[in-house]
């Protein structure tokens, strides 16, 4: 029985939320980059205080909010920061729900997602809500990622997007999945915003979609609501898959009125985040990260441009407060695979498919590093890796689809897809076990750690729901997304009846399309 529809989403839900939910877990608090902020923001929008003043709070930004006094960490951090202390010497969260007043970086952040997080850790204060919230917020990132899924499988029938998605969740992804950050939900509506867009804007559709429009509109939303950036992001998107114009797409979702809602409710959702920003100051960084000496234009871009080197292994992972790196070889072996999609992408692609890919890369990474660049002795250096890959999983995806359409053969497709698979999910496997290791003990030296070190019963700080748990919803998750992978990527024959849907077919006699097309043109050559 072929996957398809609700049955397929499902299937594809519960293996994301699993390896989302293990990370989620097994993180301590504030585990991640600034949880304590966008905690604070989020439970004390539920306290009264849905746009505070503007004011210096932290690092010379931010705004002050009502939280439990429960969820408030010290101000002086004990294990952030520091590789080799375990997270065993900070206090946990508990259910004290006494109201104290304390700063938050993210309190000039809007407040659409904090709303929705906020309503657990104000229900249930501690260790509850908190868990609560990163699970919210994985819940919704699983569901983007089993839609984008069904859409892979349901229009395109070489599925070697797949390969895309794979490259494109990285372990740094799936981190902030399951923490409590509107960057990770942000990661998740890319993805799902360029998989719909794709067929929706450059298939061979006669008509539009009602889940395509869904799945496109909501991760617009998402995009244009959740951070400033999305919006960027969204614009070269939109850039890179509008133009050149084609009239007759163009006509057909005009024709919609789901589509002309949409895209009112995806305008509407930018203007109020806009609006909101300038309002409530949110792009100011405070002076916390100003370099102590002055740079001039030709020094800052050297030391930007030296800096993408740390920028390309944050986007693979480097966890927790930046603290956490994995083993240079892991980096390498991502960014090859990651480089072998968008190289051949546009090997193979046509001058359009260049050009889109080009538009894609410049607005995923070069808007970024040019606004680090110029004004970087006025915010210092605050741009992370994690950042810019709500833009880059739409240039892995696209160059995906371009090898799909123009380049390789069903059985290359297949292999490469596979290939891709085998090699992510050990990678997936291992980056959550080190993660855990650092947090349980600390990380020693290179030449003090070995693959016993990464068992995670070992002795130490363990999480509040213990460390099997979320050791074993990560490898069932993995196995379960693997199992789905590869049984997805076997090419199917679409057989379209007079009446009704179209049937999925097996391949015949072991030969699949690429080998009857080359066999055909070899005899029509003279």
């Amino acid at each position: 029985m072929p996957f398809r529809g609700v049955r397929l989403w499902l299937l594809a839900f519960a293996a994301f939320f699993l390896m989302i939910g293990g990370w989620a877990l097994a993180a301590p608090y504030d585990g991640s980059a600034d949880e304590h902020d966008h905690i604070y923001r989020a439970v004390g929008i539920w306290n009264g205080d849905l746009a505070p003043e503007p004011a210096n709070a932290v690092r010379g930004s931010g705004a002050f909010v009502r939280v439990p006094r429960g969820l408030v960490v010290p101000d002086e951090p004990c294990w952030q920061f520091k590789p080799g202390m375990p997270a065993s010497c900070a206090p946990e969260p508990t259910s004290d729900a006494t109201t104290v007043r304390v700063g938050t970086g993210a309190g000039r952040y809007h407040p659409g997602y904090y709303a929705v997080v906020g309503v657990p850790l104000k229900l249930f204060p501690g260790w509850s809500g908190v868990l609560l919230a990163r699970l919210l917020t994985g819940a919704g990132a699983a569901a983007l990622l089993a839609a984008s899924v069904v859409t892979i499988v349901t229009y395109f029938r070489r599925r070697l997007m797949l390969a895309g998605l794979l490259v494109a969740v990285t372990p740094m992804a799936l981190h902030f999945f399951g923490a409590v950050n509107p960057n990770g939900l942000e990661i998740a509506a890319g993805v799902g915003l360029f998989t719909a867009l794709i067929p929706l804007l450059l298939g061979r559709l006669d008509t539009v979609p009602r889940g395509l429009l869904v799945l496109a509109g909501t991760s617009a939303v998402l995009l244009a609501s959740l951070r400033p950036t999305g919006l960027v992001y969204l614009f070269f998107g939109a850039v890179a898959l509008f133009v050149p114009f084609r009239r007759e797409i163009l006509l057909r979702l005009w024709a919609s009125t789901a589509a002309r809602l949409w895209i009112g409710g995806v305008v509407l959702a930018g203007l109020v985040n806009v609006g909101y920003t300038l309002a409530f100051k949110g792009t100011d960084m405070g002076s916390a990260f100003r370099q102590p000496v002055t740079f001039e234009r030709g020094q800052a871009l050297v030391y930007v441009m030296h800096y993408w080197g740390e920028w390309a292994k944050q986007l693979v992972g480097v966890f927790s407060w930046l603290d956490i790196y994995l083993p240079g070889s892991m980096y390498v072996v991502w960014h090859m695979a990651a480089g072998a999609l968008l190289v051949f992408g546009a090997a193979f692609g046509h001058w359009t498919d260049r050009w889109r890919l080009a538009v894609l890369v410049f607005g995923a990474t070069g808007i970024p590093t040019f606004l680090q660049w110029w004004f970087l002795n006025e915010t210092g250096f605050v741009t992370q890796g994690r950042y810019m890959l709500p833009g880059l999983v739409g240039v892995m995806i696209f160059a995906a689809w371009v090898l799909e359409e123009r380049g390789l053969p069903e059985r290359a497709g297949r292999s490469l897809t596979r290939l891709l698979l085998v090699t992510v999910v050990p990678f997936h496997v291992f980056s959550m076990l080190w993660a855990m290791v650092r947090w349980r003990s600390g990380l020693p030296d290179y030449g003090k750690i070995g693959l016993v070190s990464l068992w995670p019963l070992s002795r130490g700080w363990h999480p509040v729901v213990g460390s099997a748990l979320p050791t074993l919803m990560l490898v069932v998750g993995l196995a379960g997304l693997a199992w789905l992978v590869w049984r997805l990527s076997v090419p199917v024959v679409t057989a379209v009846a007079t009446t009704g849907p179209a049937v999925d077919l097996p391949e015949q006699d072991g030969r699949d399309d690429s080998d009857r097309d080359d066999a055909e043109l070899a005899t029509r050559r003279p």
